[in-house]
């Protein structure tokens, strides 16, 4: 606690003020909405403040927000209807290339990348249709199943049993909702 006082009154006396949380919602918004336009404009805005310092080393500074950053889009993702899953392991990936990367200026073009990767998931995602919430929680579940065992064989009566329903109940609400079988979506 006292480390951490004594942080926060030497960044108030030498830094300023942080950018501002409403520009950072924005960007986030955009994300879960699927927006890229919206999340060009939001990023290209002039604001008062500043990042935190969030490493003594400048390169691991700026790896540290965008890691951070990342983090929050694959969360604002999934806000707008990607898969856990499918953003969790998005964001690993990113983090690991990030890892990578030496160049300040490179690791902010690969932070803003990652947004708009993030971006065009989602916006994927709703030109598809209804987000996998919306059309039927077992359909979310199910492609969560074989995402997170794509090296394993999967057959449909495992994935039946994980999630305690009948296989051919199953078969038939997501072939209703995705208009094809599960094991042609595997």
């Amino acid at each position: 606690r006292k480390r951490l006082s004594q942080d926060m009154f030497y960044r108030q006396e030498n830094y300023g003020k942080h950018n501002p949380r409403e520009q950072e919602l924005r960007e986030l918004e955009s994300i879960t909405n699927g927006d890229q336009d919206a999340l060009r404009e939001s990023i290209s805005e002039t604001y008062e403040g500043a990042i935190g310092i969030l490493a003594k080393e400048p390169v691991r500074h700026y790896k540290n927000v965008a890691i951070g950053n990342i983090t929050l889009a694959s969360r604002a993702a999934i806000n707008g209807g990607l898969s856990v899953e499918n953003s969790f392991s998005m964001a690993d990936s990113m983090i690991q290339q990030v890892e990578e990367i030496n160049s300040i200026p490179e690791i902010e073009a690969f932070k803003r990348e990652c947004q708009y990767l993030y971006a065009e998931a989602v916006r994927d995602e709703k030109e598809r249709g209804r987000t996998d919430d919306e059309k039927n929680p077992l359909v979310r579940k199910v492609k969560e199943y074989i995402f997170s065992h794509l090296h394993d064989k999967i057959k449909v009566a495992d994935i039946a049993k994980d999630l305690q329903v009948n296989p051919n109940y199953l078969s038939d609400v997501f072939n209703k909702y995705e208009n094809t079988t599960i094991k042609k979506y595997i």
